[in-house]
């Protein structure tokens, strides 16, 4: 049975970070700005104001540096949030069938082939895992393509070494295959992997994993 109830993942790595909410990072970057700008104006002597003698015009000016950099990217949050919308919904009507490209601009597909071998560390002869990739083979999507094609299913062909790297899960320590998908976004990027199940056969005419 699916567990369905809600449940807090506290060993699990978030793909986003907090930042202020998009509807407030625009006029609360702007009014950062503007009264950074004018703390600025005021600690060079360019707006005048009644001064103090115990506050020497490098703090005045120091904060207001502060506010501007602070305000500035407030302002970029929000606009990156809006571009970001806009490309969804602009994709979305533009590949009905194809929500997945809408959703995250995928890039890469790599297929490898990943042994682990138990190695003893220098000077502590301590024991730890080592993975070495035998093999990889990586593919760029082209959004576009699926377009072209009329279809919006991405078939990937990876053409197999000849080399006897069939996968091992059983043994220690082993060998096995993954796919591994990455998207580059603003912010956090996606990654994914995946085990393939990758063995020798009888007959090796057609030496491809599709």
């Amino acid at each position: 049975m699916p567990d369905t109830e809600r449940e807090l993942l506290r060993d699990h790595q978030a793909r986003t970070v907090p930042v202020v909410p998009a509807w407030l990072a625009l006029p609360l970057g702007v009014a950062l700005m503007a009264g950074g700008v004018a703390l600025v104006l005021v600690g060079a002597g360019a707006l005048p104001v009644v001064p103090r003698s115990d506050v020497p015009p490098a703090v005045p000016y120091s904060v207001g540096v502060v506010f501007v950099v602070v305000g500035a990217w407030l302002i970029a949050v929000k606009l990156g949030d809006g571009l970001r919308r806009a490309r969804a919904r602009r994709l979305r009507r533009s590949l009905p069938g194809a929500l997945w490209l809408a959703d995250h601009p995928w890039s890469t597909i790599t297929l490898r082939c990943i042994e682990e071998r138990y190695e003893t560390r220098a000077g502590d002869e301590s024991t730890w895992t080592a993975s070495y990739q035998l093999h990889a083979d990586r593919l760029e999507i082209d959004p576009a393509w699926g377009r072209m094609a009329g279809q919006w299913n991405v078939p990937v062909t990876f053409m197999l070494p000849a080399a006897p790297f069939e996968t091992s899960l059983s043994a220690r320590p082993p060998r096995y295959w993954e796919l591994a998908v990455h998207g580059e976004s603003p912010g956090v990027d996606f990654d994914a992997t995946f085990l393939v199940p990758i063995y020798a056969t009888t007959s090796a005419s057609d030496p491809r994993a599709g």
